[in-house]
């Protein structure tokens, strides 16, 4: 149980100075992947303690939390688009019930089309079932301009993020299973079948930083290519809609008129301060085709962990079965967190032998033997 007493830690961060505490996984991270790798360990029973500093990474918090089945680039199915959806679809409303909170959206994905765009439209959707061949206008042309029209996804939507995390994180602290603080990495004693951290005493360690991970002793052999993202939220009383609205830039219905806009994409950028040029090019995109008047509340940045490879990092460390890893979900990690997740406690649970070799962040493990001289 967790002792009363509050200090500070090294980091400058809250946390809560425990009693002694024997645990079977330490989650390190509390955005989107340590979020909901805690909530599939608790629907499998496995005992777990989660260890978070709120504001280090602030990118799940400020996600337009999106789920779309369809690569714009070719109007295909995204990768493993048939499994990971239907999957995301049971897993969200279950949370949803289980927080008590209303975090789940399914909605209609509609995309505002070019000339070339339809033609291409109507002959995809011959074979990607995701795609609504119908081709219309859904909005007003004087509140959404759509000179070629519009055409739906189906199976889209989106999760509230941030709301999740926070009733998420809640619940864990009624139940002393999280630690809200930071964490040093010269501070973990690896001993062979476990690893100490403070007071607690786990079987193993998995990772879930985002972009810190770079920062990982043990895992920033990962090639991670993180993504700097600027979005905004607008207050638009005369668009009226509760679909998401895409082209070049999206809109996520968030209720009572208000609207996340987003994103753009910077790599050179590791800071998560908002850029005046983010968000030039977010208004330039915005009012190619939105025709109603609105006002930006706030502008806010984010580091996504996207790999270079554009697949997550799952599973043990090379050498040190007992450190793991669950990253680089990226862009799409809404959708691929909750499949992925399960993936991952069938094989800790011995259910699978072994872990997808596509996600498997022992892929990249020549890179680890190569640093260290091996």
């Amino acid at each position: 149980m967790f002792a009363a007493k509050e200090t500070i830690d090294g980091d400058g961060g809250w946390f809560i100075i425990m009693k002694r505490r024997e645990t079977k996984y330490l989650i390190v991270g509390g955005g989107l992947a340590g979020t909901i790798l805690a909530r599939t360990m608790e629907k499998y029973g496995q005992d777990f303690i989660m260890v978070d500093k709120p504001g280090k990474s602030n990118s799940s918090r400020i996600a337009g939390g999106m789920f779309n089945p369809v690569l714009f680039r070719t109007l295909g199915k995204t990768w493993q688009a048939d499994a990971i959806i239907p999957f995301a679809h049971v897993f969200y409303p279950e949370f949803a019930k289980a927080l008590n909170q209303e975090i789940y959206f399914p909605r209609k994905l509609v995309r505002i089309l070019n000339q070339q765009n339809k033609v291409d439209w109507a002959e995809a959707a011959k074979t990607n079932d995701f795609l609504d061949s119908e081709i219309k206008e859904y909005f007003q042309q004087d509140i959404v301009q759509q000179l070629h029209g519009s055409a739906s996804i189906n199976l889209a939507g989106n999760i509230d993020v941030k709301l999740m995390i926070e009733s998420y994180q809640r619940d864990l602290k009624k139940q002393d299973r999280f630690w809200p603080g930071g964490i040093q990495y010269d501070d973990i004693e690896i001993q062979e079948n476990s690893v100490t951290w403070k007071n607690i005493h786990a079987e193993k360690v998995i990772f879930c930083e985002g972009y810190l991970v770079e920062k990982n002793p043990w895992f920033n052999f990962t090639p991670m290519k993180p993504a700097k993202g600027d979005v905004i939220i607008i207050h638009a009383p005369l668009l009226k809609t509760d679909h998401i609205i895409n082209r070049k830039v999206w809109i996520v219905p968030l209720g009572d008129d208000y609207y996340k806009v987003g994103a753009t994409y910077r790599w050179d950028d590791r800071t998560e301060t908002p850029r005046q040029d983010a968000l030039d090019e977010l208004i330039t995109s915005l009012e190619e085709f939105l025709n109603v008047p609105y006002t930006i509340l706030d502008h806010q940045a984010a580091i996504r962990p996207t790999v270079g490879d554009r697949r997550p990092l799952i599973g043990p460390h090379p050498e040190i079965e007992n450190l793991m890893i669950f990253n680089g979900m990226g862009t799409k990690g809404v959708m691929l967190a909750p499949y992925f997740a399960d993936h991952f406690l069938q094989y800790l649970t011995g259910k699978k032998e072994e872990i997808m070799e596509r996600v498997d962040v022992r892929r990249f493990q020549r890179t680890w033997y190569k640093n260290k001289g091996g």
